[in-house]
């Protein structure tokens, strides 16, 4: 992993090929100190893991895929649960068939580069469960 800082509370984070994306975000910002921070990006994975969250059911459902894709969005936060900085992403990637797949990211492999802008927050976001959806939300008031 590869990191420039470009601003104030800005980092331009190139990972390398063969590097896993989510477990790699969240240790650049356990090395970092982060207290939370949103994100976008994109890149080239392959060995993946989406996930569809099923309301009814209140789990989310995996799909693991092992071809390469062109990661065409990935957009997330790193927040707090428990006293454990946890990445959320969802992203859209595309096959050669051109074809789009997008939802929740569990995981992801590097097979060309994944370039992301990581802006950190001041402040430290916490999630606690909420019972209704069955999901852990930001806690913002």
């Amino acid at each position: 992993m590869k990191d420039l800082k470009v601003g104030e509370n800005r980092h331009v984070i190139r990972l390398e090929r063969g590097e896993l994306v989510m477990a790699s975000i969240r240790e650049w910002g356990e090395g970092q100190s982060v207290r939370s921070a949103f994100f976008y990006g994109l890149g080239a994975v392959c060995e993946f893991t989406m996930a569809y969250y099923d309301l009814v059911l209140k789990k989310y459902v995996n799909r693991v895929i092992e071809e390469s894709h062109e990661l065409t969005n990935i957009t997330g936060n790193l927040s707090w649960i428990d006293n454990q900085l946890v990445v959320h992403a969802h992203g859209s990637l595309a096959g050669e068939d051109y074809e789009l797949i997008g939802g929740h990211l569990v995981e992801a492999k590097v097979s060309g580069a994944v370039e992301v802008l990581m802006e950190s927050l001041g402040v430290r976001i916490e999630r606690h469960r909420d019972e209704e959806l069955g999901l852990n939300l930001m806690s913002l008031g």
